[in-house]
């Protein structure tokens, strides 16, 4: 079975609950064809840059699943029939590995961060103490001189 992303666009005025009940009947028919809804994501109304079917705005459900090859057809054969969906798109789902190099990515930058800052901090305490040391050390160079001239 392959995994697949499925964005469909509801007619508002055909759909109630914003489009829950639809979610479970179509996550319904995915488990009875031995399928699985991962994820089912509300993308709520938006408006659209041109009417589709007189209609100026839809609701947006981004669906994560996985299924056999041959049922993607069926669905999408289902789909262009219904009054409730005026548009939708079913592809192969790909999670970009981008997301999680970057997130190793910062995980690792964060820790050379600690690291470096962890050196800095120990240079600029050397460096603060050797600059006391000098002012205490010519602070106590001038109280000996002082105390020689007596």
């Amino acid at each position: 079975m392959k995994k697949y992303e499925a964005v469909f666009i509801l007619e508002i005025r055909k759909v109630e609950d914003e489009g829950k009940a639809f979610t479970e009947e179509f996550g319904a028919m995915i488990k009875e064809w031995g399928g699985e809804l991962e994820e089912a994501i509300p993308m709520g109304r938006r408006q659209f840059a041109r009417e589709i079917n007189k209609r100026k705005g839809g609701l947006y459900w981004n669906y994560i699943f996985t299924c056999t090859a041959e049922k993607i057809d069926a669905l999408k054969n289902i789909f262009r029939l219904d009054d409730r969906v005026l548009r939708n798109m079913i592809i192969n789902y790909d999670k970009p590995e981008m997301e999680e190099e970057l997130e190793v990515e910062a995980e690792v930058e964060a820790e050379v961060k600690a690291e470096v800052k962890a050196e800095v901090k120990a240079e600029v305490k050397a460096e603060v103490e050797a600059e006391v040391k000098a002012e205490v050390k010519a602070e106590v160079k001038e109280e000996v001189k002082e105390e020689t001239a007596d």
